[in-house]
């Protein structure tokens, strides 16, 4: 009689099961190297946009490419149209997205807008190599316009200190990079506990470069600082709270830590 080889059913279900293993085991590390790429290529589009700001800086006073909407106020911080700005030295509308973020927004990015009108200008910064210029906004932002423009007014600006309603974004927007600050979770300020990339997200400085960072390693650093307070006012110290109940803290650069104990990485103060 001819034998025939063949699987027992018991024989494919150890196959089925193995497999199965295999792929609960490796699906995960595709994801995680899936992220990762798109964390690098967002990294690489980070530093484009950062030399683009320096190069914009050079050609125009050391000035930041934005536009103030009330020059006449000292402590005015309503930034408007900065993307527009940039654009001639990028010449790509792809580098102001984020590979990660699933919006339908022109720009992945937001600038910071804690510069008073005394200090738009470099000369001014005290540590700009510690100082936050661009932060990673969120996928919930869905302002569309014409980055191409020069004249641009939507492209999105941070609001208070870490994020919230911006007119210019036609709506809220949330930072991408988890609370900031130390700072615990907030459902209003910020969109998830993590940031975009691997609990971070990419930072764009003032001198230009770019790196991956925890939102809780930036400070939100309120002007001016004093050496006596600590990032936050976290843990509080006497005299560190201002008249108008803002804390008068340490901004990157300067010194002080956050309430446990590690020091900031970067800070949104310019001073």
């Amino acid at each position: 009689m001819k034998k025939h080889n063949a699987f027992t059913l018991i024989e494919l279900l150890v196959v089925i099961a193995i497999i199965a293993i295999l792929a609960a085991i490796l699906f995960p590390v595709f994801a995680r190297v899936r992220d990762k790429a798109r964390q690098t290529a967002c990294s690489s589009n980070s530093r484009q946009i950062g030399l683009a700001f320096m190069q914009y800086l050079q050609d125009n006073d050391e000035t930041l490419p934005v536009r103030l909407e009330d020059p006449a106020n000292p402590n005015s911080t309503n930034m408007t149209g900065w993307a527009g700005k940039v654009y001639p030295y990028i010449k790509s509308r792809g580098i102001l997205r984020c590979p990660n973020d699933t919006s339908t927004a022109t720009c992945s990015y937001m600038i910071n807008s804690i510069f008073p009108v005394g200090m738009m200008q470099q000369a001014t910064w005290n540590a700009p190599a510690s100082t936050v210029v661009l932060v990673e906004l969120d996928s919930g932002n869905t302002a569309s316009y014409d980055v191409t423009d020069p004249r641009e007014t939507s492209s999105p600006r941070m609001y208070d200190d870490v994020a919230g309603p911006d007119p210019n974004a036609g709506g809220e927007i949330k930072s991408a990079a988890g609370p900031m600050g130390g700072r615990p979770f907030a459902s209003y300020w910020q969109k998830d506990i993590v940031g975009r990339h691997s609990g971070g997200s990419n930072i764009i400085f003032l001198d230009g470069h770019a790196k991956w960072l925890h939102g809780s390693q930036i400070s939100s650093g309120f002007p001016p600082p004093l050496e006596k307070c600590n990032q936050d006012n976290v843990p509080p110290v006497a005299g560190c709270i201002t008249p108008s109940g803002y804390p008068n803290v340490r901004a990157a650069g300067t010194g002080g830590t956050f309430s446990d104990g590690t020091k900031p990485a970067a800070t949104l103060s310019p001073i």
